[in-house]
């Protein structure tokens, strides 16, 4: 078996053994024949930026796009910003961008932002 481990990730190189726990795991689940496996341990961040894609909550959103320097205007609470991201799904397609949304059990609603 050829398995490729990597680790780009602070809080994924502070575990303990990682890589001996993983060869492990991999290991008691796959024969080992002529395999070729390669694991990333990242960032939830690293990999949205891997995807092209954003996942979070609407005022979660519009605090990232002002810390990247967009000058928003205020829009509310986080309500707010999501009705304003719904109603935007047309626009926001036009510049190449889809989105999506899932409501969760806490009466929570994510965002997905994706490239086209």
């Amino acid at each position: 078996m050829n398995l490729d481990i990597s680790i780009d990730d602070r809080e994924w190189r502070a575990v303990p053994n990682l890589r001996g726990l993983a060869r492990t795991a991999v290991l008691a689940v796959l024969p080992d024949d002529d395999v070729a496996i390669g694991l990333l341990f990242t960032s939830d961040a690293r990999i949205a930026e891997m995807n092209g894609q954003w996942r979070g909550k609407a005022a979660e959103l519009a605090a990232k796009l002002t810390a990247l320097g967009a000058d928003l205007p205020y829009m509310g609470g986080g309500k707010a910003i999501a009705g304003k991201l719904r109603e935007g799904k047309g626009t926001l397609a036009l510049f190449g961008l889809a989105i999506e949304w899932q409501a969760t059990g806490g009466g929570h609603v994510y965002f997905l932002l994706k490239r086209r």
